[in-house]
């Protein structure tokens, strides 16, 4: 069994339980390379910083986070310093404004996170790749 895609749906999941689901996968550090991720609830840094160390491996990120650490969580996915994120191609922030967008293509040029890049804002999520 090869394990590719996590979803996980609720008002929150705390990161003991993520880890104790972790733990359950068989054969996690050999054979589940999870390479996406979808988190539908709002999602601080320091959980976003452990969900990159659990999964190196993520091409596509879906989550939601609190308007206040929108900038911050952003720089830190975006930061060409994390060796861990290398593979990440897709990531999606749910449930934004649109003030989102212009405040993200500024922070991005501002302090130079990306070179070639795509963003985009629909139905209230804004996209990256």
């Amino acid at each position: 069994m090869q394990l590719n895609e996590l979803v996980i749906e609720g008002c929150s999941f705390s990161i003991r339980q993520l880890i104790n689901l972790l733990y359950f996968t068989p054969n996690l550090h050999t054979n589940n390379k999870i390479k996406k991720l979808i988190l539908y609830w709002k999602c601080s840094l320091s959980y976003i910083r452990l969900t990159i160390d659990l999964f190196p491996r993520l091409k596509y990120l879906k989550i939601e986070m609190n308007r206040e650490d929108i900038e911050q969580i952003i720089r830190f996915l975006l930061s060409k310093n994390h060796k861990k994120i290398r593979s990440l191609c897709y990531l999606c922030v749910s449930n934004v404004s649109k003030l989102c967008l212009k405040q993200t293509k500024l922070l991005i040029k501002s302090e130079k996170l990306l070179k070639n890049y795509s963003i985009k804002y629909i139905n209230y999520d804004l996209w990256f790749w």
